[in-house]
């Protein structure tokens, strides 16, 4: 499988799932498994979450905080035209 973000202590990821509307998870098979603490930014289909991972929407922080570092993150995965 592929257990992504398997033991993560903390610490924010973003997964972008641009284009990936035909993958049916962008995150893998049973990703999160032992995770505490932490954050995961989901674009994209996420099947395969096991039952204990808590699913929320995105605040007026979530938005604030992707908004302010999009351009970043671009810069840094060389996808500035998206």
């Amino acid at each position: 499988g592929s257990f992504s973000f398997e033991f993560m202590g903390g610490g924010i990821a973003v997964v972008c799932g641009y284009d990936c509307d035909d993958v049916q998870s962008v995150l893998g098979n049973r990703s999160c498994v032992g995770m505490v603490g932490g954050c995961v930014y989901v674009r994209g289909n996420f099947n395969g979450v096991d039952s204990c991972v808590e699913i929320q929407n995105l605040n007026d922080n979530d938005t604030e905080f992707l908004s302010n570092g999009i351009k970043n993150f671009l810069i840094e995965i060389k996808k500035e035209d998206l």
